[in-house]
């Protein structure tokens, strides 16, 4: 009858390996549970864009961060007539995660020395909506 392994037992190459392992393990495990909770519906808001309110809706969490977001990114003015600035590192989120993270691809070929095509265009877009996000900031001063 083979002899089961107790986890005690040291990894044969390094107890850093199964240290590594387990964190790994636990990360998905917490990415797991927080899509499953930002799937939850459990957040109520009024719809204020309509000229009598309605009823509340009740939305997801996800929802509910996005939406939280979406306020942040955008200039605002609030009930007692204070001016609210984009705050930049929200407007990022949004162009980001709208339009896509560019990667980080090697960027020089080796063949030719010369930055391919995807990755100019990736920079070049980087380049335009980080430029568009400061003008839109910029422009509220």
């Amino acid at each position: 009858m083979a002899h089961k392994k107790s986890n005690r037992e040291p990894h044969p190459y390094s107890d850093n390996l199964r240290e590594a392992g387990e964190k790994q393990r636990a990360g998905r495990a917490l990415s797991e549970l927080i899509r499953a909770i930002g799937q939850e519906i459990t957040e109520v808001v009024l719809d204020d864009s309509l000229t009598t309110p309605g009823p509340p809706r009740i939305i997801s969490k996800a929802e509910s961060m996005a939406r939280f977001i979406w306020r942040k990114a955008l200039p605002h003015v609030d009930d007692d007539g204070t001016q609210h600035e984009p705050e930049l590192d929200y407007v990022r989120i949004v162009l980001d995660r709208s339009d896509g993270k560019p990667g980080t691809p090697k960027q020089v070929d080796d063949d030719t020395g010369r930055e391919s095509v995807p990755d100019k265009v990736s920079r070049m877009n980087t380049e335009r909506l980080n430029a568009m996000a400061e003008d839109a900031v910029d422009d509220d001063d």
